[in-house]
Order: structure tokens, then C-alpha cells, then sequence
């Protein structure tokens, strides 16, 4: 009996580890993940007065909510690291990267994950310029559903200055010294 007894309780434990609940993540820790593959694309629209570029970000997500969020982090890293191709429809320059150097991204990689993290400091950045309406388009019915396109100004000049005091980019004034 006590053989029989102990058998039941192993079972039992094998069975209730087996079957435990797997931690659901929610939306936005998908499209966190998704944002991570920078899968995104750019257009300029113009430029504003303070030199800030007025970018139209489309992001593909399963959540047209999330997304909305997600268009920020693409913005600014379209201006860090791709840059942005000229729009000959609206004679419009294209937009070069920050850093010219793509060993850069890996070598700071720390600094942009706390840079892009919830609530990190590429919300100073940019701004959503067209009031939070977004042009949403159904694209299918896997992983991304909605591709989502919203106008973002992003802060050029005050990009520049953070990250050269954080030492990421060499200040444009340190070879005349």
C-alpha cells in the first residue's frame, strides 16, 4: 500500500510540473519582441523649423494599439542607424544615419536596450505629429495583420546632443579643438 501510495504522489508531481501553466506574455511584450527584429519602413514627410524630420513609420503588428507605440521606437531608430531615403515625390533629402558605423549598434547594444526599454528615453524624442491617427491596413492573417502608419517628429538636433553626452556619437565640434 505504501509502494502504491508513493507511486500516486510521484505521478502527481510529474504530472503537475508537466502540465504547469506557461507564463502568457501579454501584447505588448510580443510586439517588444517583434520591434526587436526593426522590421519597419520609413518615408520622409519634411522638416520642421527646430531641424527635426517629420517621418511617416509604418510597423507591423497583430494590435493596432501597440503598434502605435512601437512607430516611436522605429522613428528614432530609422534616424539613429538606417537613415531615411529621399522622397522625389515630394523632393524631399533623404535623411543619413547618426552612426555611420554599424559595429557601432553592437558595441553599444547595453545603451539601446535601457534607450529603447518601456518607458526609456526615446519618448523625448518623438512625438506623434498627426494627433494619434493612424492609417491602418489589413496585410493577412499571419504573425502581422495590420500594417500601421503613423507621422512621428523626431527631435534630431536633441538626439544628437543626448547621445553625444552619453558617449555613443563623437560630437561634430571635437575635431576643431
Amino acid at each position: 500500500m505504501k509502494r502504491l501510495f508513493r507511486v500516486l504522489v510521484v505521478m502527481t508531481a510529474l504530472l503537475a510540473v508537466a502540465f504547469e501553466p506557461v507564463e502568457a506574455k501579454t501584447k505588448k511584450e510580443r510586439a517588444d519582441e517583434a520591434t526587436a527584429a526593426w522590421d519597419y519602413e520609413v518615408e520622409t514627410m519634411g522638416q520642421n523649423r527646430r531641424l527635426g524630420h517629420v517621418l511617416k513609420i509604418w510597423t507591423y503588428s497583430k494590435a493596432t494599439h501597440v503598434a502605435q507605440e512601437q512607430c516611436k521606437k522605429n522613428a528614432i531608430h530609422a534616424v539613429v542607424f538606417r537613415g531615411v531615403p529621399a522622397n522625389d515625390e515630394k523632393r524631399l533629402h533623404g535623411i543619413r544615419p547618426l552612426m555611420l558605423n554599424a559595429a557601432d549598434e553592437q558595441k553599444h547594444a547595453a545603451f539601446f536596450d535601457t534607450f529603447f526599454a518601456e518607458g526609456g528615453a526615446y519618448k523625448r524624442f518623438a512625438t506623434v505629429s498627426n494627433s494619434g491617427f493612424a492609417d491602418v491596413l489589413k496585410v493577412g492573417k499571419g504573425d502581422h495583420k495590420y500594417k500601421v502608419g503613423l507621422t512621428i517628429t523626431v527631435d534630431t538636433p536633441s538626439l544628437r546632443r543626448y547621445l553625444e553626452e552619453s558617449g555613443v556619437l563623437v560630437s561634430l565640434n571635437k575635431g576643431f579643438n
